[in-house]
């Protein structure tokens, strides 16, 4: 998160779960520094891709996949699901 200016025209509506709560998301988020943002893509983007490949991140640390997510039939069977419900929503 960062207080750029797609953060600041955010609205009470945009997103409804948070709107009970907003006076506290603008708090967090008016404090959110785009440049330590920006630092953990551009640190990601300069890394070795031996270094994050088969990972990913929270900020900048490193988390293997849990081997359900590798699995090559779950990973097809959701791709599958995804198509279907996109064709649904197209027709």
């Amino acid at each position: 998160m960062a207080w750029t200016p797609g953060t600041q025209a955010l609205t009470r509506d945009a997103i409804p779960a948070e709107r009970y709560f907003w006076p506290i998301v603008r708090f967090i988020q008016r404090r959110a520094d785009p440049d330590q943002a920006a630092a953990s893509c551009t640190a990601l983007v300069n890394a070795p891709v031996s270094d994050i490949d088969g990972r990913y991140f929270d900020g900048r640390k490193p988390h293997a996949f849990p081997g359900t997510v590798l699995d090559p039939d779950l990973r097809e069977g959701v791709l599958q699901l995804g198509q279907d419900l996109a064709d649904r929503t197209a027709g």
